[in-house]
């Protein structure tokens, strides 16, 4: 046995990582692919949706921590990779968190992204057909095109859940003061895995030595697009049957909320109540 135990425990952090960041991102903006790059890396953290209490109960639960604050320590400790911690949140999840008692438990992160889709009629399209099909990403079991009828109400309802989020999302960082890195999907799928994590490694402040054996080239990630052809067809009808909707958030989007737009726009109160999983 060439293993001996101070060497098992030599190896595991004593401290919380000293670099701390968070992905907040919006629904169909890339995360998944983006958090699987940076994963792959092996030097900017594990950003996976670790306060998602439906993805993480196995973690919490392994962890044996009583109550948000001892998990979210422990996590800094222990899910880590190059004295790096990363996560990817959701502003419901972020909500979850606050409205569970802890406030402020974020404080303490100290580079924020934000990630979102310049189109975000293209995104409600996404968001609609894969809460149709069930198909979110290209590498889940069941590969197969589900054809899916266009519904205007529908994707109506998925764009205001995602300007729902990303209104709160930019409410958190104003009040919090909070500087963002952006994100835009339509960049980090046209640009290459190396450029993306040289933005985080710049961005963090890494030295050199902690990316210098990193092989950038063989760097990729197996998760594509989703959509097609159809996704434009539905966008180009969705412009031209709801101009008053597409005005309205060219115009107040980040900057006014839902309710607000309801108040003007009465006849889409049904679709500002969808819940979309």
């Amino acid at each position: 046995m060439k293993t001996q135990w101070h060497d098992v425990f030599e190896s595991i952090a004593a401290s919380e990582a000293s670099h701390r960041y968070c992905i907040g991102f919006t629904a169909r903006s890339g995360s998944t692919w983006l958090g699987s790059l940076i994963q792959k890396s092996d030097i900017l953290g594990i950003p996976l949706e670790w306060f998602n209490p439906d993805a993480a109960g196995k973690t919490v639960r392994g962890s044996a921590c009583r109550d948000l604050a001892q998990y979210y320590q422990y996590l800094k400790i222990a899910r880590t990779s190059g004295d790096v911690f990363g996560m990817e949140l959701t502003w419901p999840q972020a909500r979850m968190v606050f409205n569970s008692g802890y406030p402020n438990l974020f404080d303490d992160i100290q580079h924020w992204f934000y990630l979102r889709r310049r189109d975000y009629v293209a995104q409600g399209v996404s968001l609609y057909k894969a809460a149709s099909s069930g198909h979110f990403h290209s590498v889940q079991a069941n590969n197969k095109k589900q054809k899916v009828n266009y519904d205007g109400k529908a994707i109506a309802a998925s764009t205001l859940r995602i300007m729902a989020t990303e209104f709160g999302f930019d409410s958190f960082y104003s009040d919090r003061g909070f500087r963002t890195e952006e994100l835009w999907y339509e960049d980090i799928i046209s640009t290459t895995p190396e450029a993306i994590l040289m933005r985080f490694i710049d961005v963090l402040q890494l030295p050199i030595s902690a990316y210098r054996h990193v092989d950038f080239g063989a760097l990729s990630s197996r998760f594509e697009k989703v959509g097609d052809s159809q996704n434009e067809l539905m966008m180009s009808q969705f412009r031209r049957e709801h101009p008053e909707f597409v005005a309205y958030w060219d115009q107040y989007r980040g900057k006014r909320s839902v309710d607000n737009f309801v108040k003007e726009y009465p006849q889409y109160k049904r679709q500002a109540a969808v819940n979309i999983p």
